[in-house]
């Protein structure tokens, strides 16, 4: 069985059997170097992610890669008590699909929709990889990272549409680049975010929006296999409405100009005064 992006590294396994029938704990090791780059008072959205799809990996039949995630998460998750995992199969015509719910003190804190799909033997085209040469990382105050190394995107640029970046290419030096043979689709899902993030604090407005992270979604056609693809991420303009309690926002992966990914995140929105 060949899981084209399955971690590999042992600091990135983040689940933990129970020994209570099929579910898992999950592990918040708050020394991580990407899931806790900055102090945090709750487990990271991206860590309840990852640990859904590593419960859907667990019991993938077959070569494949993760094709589909599409995740609401419905409370924080606090760093004080356990966080319970349970995965199960959920009838699909095609494709591998699981439902993953994770729990703390017997509260549902997020629902994850997985889906693996077979390898097959589609593949992205991709530009030579000198084209990752030009690449510079992003200001990581602008993106909410301290390390350099998990700066994934470069300074986005404004467009008629929204915002547009390119993705760097993953560096052994960041984990969350850490995977079998495929990009792992979170790379992909945090560049996404990352974005994101810099259109955030890029915002003059002095009573500043917060957005506090609702649900997310992505979706892959096929498994990136090169490293060096360049891909260029197209973000959309905010649809959010003055006034209004949630928003969405959306993104385009492209590759040689064609489409590879969509995603997207939901988010409740809270004012801060600062």
């Amino acid at each position: 069985m060949t899981v084209l992006d399955e971690r590999l590294l042992t600091e990135n396994k983040v689940l933990r059997r129970n020994g209570d029938g099929d579910a898992m704990d999950l592990v918040v090791d708050t020394a991580h170097p990407f899931y806790f780059d900055h102090p945090l008072d709750h487990v990271p959205g991206l860590l309840l992610l990852e640990a859904a799809v590593q419960a859907a990996q667990a019991r993938a039949a077959g070569p494949c890669f993760v094709s589909r995630i599409d995740a609401a998460f419905i409370k924080f998750a606090l760093l004080s008590a356990p966080v319970r995992v349970t995965c199960r199969a959920a009838q699909s015509d095609s494709a591998q699909a699981f439902g993953v719910e994770l729990f703390q003190d017997g509260r549902r804190r997020a629902r994850v929709a997985v889906r693996l799909c077979a390898c097959g033997g589609a593949t992205f085209p991709h530009r030579h990889a000198a084209a990752a040469e030009t690449r510079r990382p992003c200001d990581g105050a602008m993106i909410n990272k301290r390390n350099p190394q998990n700066r994934l995107i470069t300074t986005p640029e404004s467009t008629a549409g929204g915002l547009t970046t390119m993705l760097l290419p993953p560096q052994p030096s960041c984990l969350m680049s850490d995977s079998r043979a495929a990009v792992h689709p979170l790379y992909l899902l945090e560049g996404f975010m990352q974005l994101e993030r810099y259109r955030n604090n890029s915002t003059d407005n002095p009573a500043r929006i917060r957005d506090i992270l609702a649900g997310v979604s992505l979706h892959l056609a096929a498994p990136v296999l090169d490293r060096n693809q360049a891909i260029e991420i197209r973000g959309e303009a905010d649809t959010g409405k003055p006034g209004a309690r949630h928003t969405s926002r959306s993104a385009r992966l492209f590759s040689n100009g064609r489409l590879i990914a969509d995603c997207e995140l939901r988010t409740a929105i809270a004012r801060s005064p600062c």
